[in-house]
């Protein structure tokens, strides 16, 4: 099993989790200061457990054209852990 977390400029935080609503069952959003070049940001981690690396990407490129970013970063932490 994999937990995506996509980690995203915190802009546009209610379209983020209408669309991240859209395609998962659930998720959990983290705020967290980030730097992009150098700059920092106000930023926005969102973890997604139960979905394919597909759905991952659809919304990270959904965040990132609502957004208007250069990138979205996404990464896949393989971990054991069940729903129950």
């Amino acid at each position: 099993m994999a937990l995506y977390r996509i980690i995203t400029e915190n802009i546009n935080r209610q379209g983020i989790i209408q669309l991240t609503t859209e395609h998962t069952g659930g998720f959990t959003i983290i705020e967290a200061a980030g730097f992009w070049k150098g700059k920092p940001e106000h930023t926005l981690i969102i973890e997604i457990v139960g979905i394919d690396c597909s759905t991952a990407n659809k919304i990270a490129r959904a965040i990132k054209k609502l957004n208007n970013q250069e990138s979205v970063l996404i990464q896949a932490i393989e971990i054991k852990g069940h729903f129950i």
